[in-house]
């Protein structure tokens, strides 16, 4: 074992506070952004990253799974892999470069050819930084990547403002997000141990841009499934309901990705370790899903209650139109605790195949519910991405019950408690919010009593999912 290797925990609590940190800073300067910048602003962006993140997909999530999964890993897979995710990130810059008038004109904006050019050298970097990552997961080195990715938002964010008040209007965005990406490179390559090196071989690109593929693939399907959400959005309507659209999602999606990303960060590499016994996966599974539930439902339900206020309050009336938007995503998102474990056991399994059948199939079930909605207005289709999402979610958890034998009655027990408990303080929540105060000072009160009720409820109904944790902080302080 790695001389450097944290046990599970203190990874998920580094990783949860690199996530957690990070998305603080990225959220308070997108608060500070979207008071300076237009919606339409936002919705340009937005609308240029459909096809930058589809290009990440494919240069990132297969390559850094592929060597998540495999169990033995040397200096050659690592360099074998960078060079070929390297090759393919240049081969897809090109490919935007020249297409980008085409994508402008198919879109319908003549400002995009610019900002999609810069934007795309995102992916060159992805391709560097997915390698990194995976170094990074499998050898549970979370607390330096927790400097890595502090730094670079904060210095990105703060450009960032610099250049929007300096009226920079939509390049401020495109600038900032270029140059998080290049700090965090530039930080991993100079705090960790492994770099790329010279060294290639065929027989291990073989071996596992197999398997690669199938993942990236399946993450392909999905996140150009999400896309096209915003395609037909900034298409059919206008930048600005996509931007409303953007904003509303982007509230709920910040806070389950903090404890997502981590869980499904450090639950991978270590099911991968433990795939050939059942019985610890699944109690390695149910404590994740535990904790996870625990830390997700409570500050979803509670951003429900308050999301008029915090609209109000965060970015001034001209985004109220958001609100809607937030509350479907706060359901939709509620749901990703029990997602995200059941799709990391199948991960873990090497389920690659299974995994891309079951997004395939999952999608076009999606594309049809997207398609009746489509004529109805923005507010339905964000509806039918709620119906969509609670299908998944089935589906995830009747083949990841199937491979380690964690049935869905138990699944649901197991967050039923915490469920409860976040549905009291959300309702306790709702009724100190009809209180006539100013909106500033009701988001306050409602924050700090959500939290001393929510700590109430969990140690009245004796969750364990509460002691757990506190169970496990106390061995951190103590270093054991």
């Amino acid at each position: 074992m790695d001389k450097n290797k944290e046990p599970m925990f203190s990874s998920f609590l580094w990783r949860y506070m690199e996530r957690m940190l990070a998305q603080i800073v990225s959220f308070l300067v997108s608060i500070v952004l979207a008071r300076i910048l237009l919606p339409k602003e936002y919705g340009v962006v937005a609308l240029v990253l459909i096809f930058i993140s589809l290009a990440n997909v494919l240069v990132s999530s297969g390559f850094g799974d592929a060597l998540i999964q495999k169990k033995n890993v040397e200096d050659l897979d690592y360099s074998t892999l960078f060079y070929c995710s390297l090759a393919l990130s240049i081969v897809l810059y090109c490919l935007i470069y020249i297409c980008s008038p085409f994508l402008s004109v198919v879109l319908g904006e003549t400002i995009l050819v610019p900002v999609i050019r810069v934007m795309a050298l995102k992916i060159p970097l992805s391709s560097v930084a997915t390698i990194q990552h995976a170094y990074v997961s499998k050898h549970m080195l979370f607390r330096k990547f927790f400097f890595a990715t502090l730094i670079g938002t904060v210095i990105s964010g703060i450009v960032g403002i610099i250049l929007a008040y300096s009226g920079y209007g939509v390049w401020a965005l495109v600038y900032q997000y270029l140059l998080n990406s290049v700090i965090d490179v530039i930080v991993l390559l100079a705090i960790l141990e492994w770099k790329p090196r010279l060294i290639f071989s065929f027989v291990v690109a073989k071996s596992l841009i197999g398997n690669a593929v199938k993942y990236t693939l399946s993450s392909l399907v999905n996140n150009a499934y999400g896309q096209i959400y915003n395609f037909f959005i900034g298409k059919l309507y206008s930048v600005e309901q996509l931007a409303y659209y953007n904003r509303g999602n982007q509230f709920p999606a910040l806070v389950v990705s903090n404890v997502d990303i981590a869980f499904a960060n450090v639950m991978f590499p270590t099911l991968s370790n433990v795939n050939d016994s059942d019985r610890e996966m699944k109690r390695l599974c149910r404590n994740a899903l535990k904790i996870s539930a625990y830390c997700i439902f409570p500050l979803i339900l509670g951003m429900f209650v308050v999301s008029s206020d915090l609209i109000r309050v965060l970015l001034t009336d001209k985004w109220i139109e958001a609100v809607y938007y937030l509350r479907i995503g706060c359901c939709v998102n509620i749901f990703q605790p029990i997602q995200t474990i059941n799709w990391q056991i199948l991960k873990a399994k090497g389920k690659s195949g299974l995994c891309l059948k079951l997004e395939i199939v999952k999608k076009l079930i999606g594309m049809s519910t997207l398609v009746i909605s489509i004529p109805y207005g923005v507010k339905i289709i964000a509806l039918s991405c709620l119906i969509n999402t609670m299908i998944s979610t089935y589906i995830n958890m009747i083949f990841g019950s199937k491979m380690i034998g964690y049935s869905v009655m138990e699944q649901l027990k197991d967050v039923s408690k915490t469920f409860l408990c976040s549905v009291l303080m959300g309702a306790i929540v709702f009724l100190l919010g009809e209180i006539e105060i100013p909106a500033v000072f009701s988001l306050l009160l409602q924050v700090i009593a959500g939290v001393v009720v929510y700590i109430a409820f969990s140690i009245w109904s004796k969750n364990d999912s509460f002691f757990m944790i506190l169970k496990r902080l106390k061995q951190l302080v103590r270093g054991t």
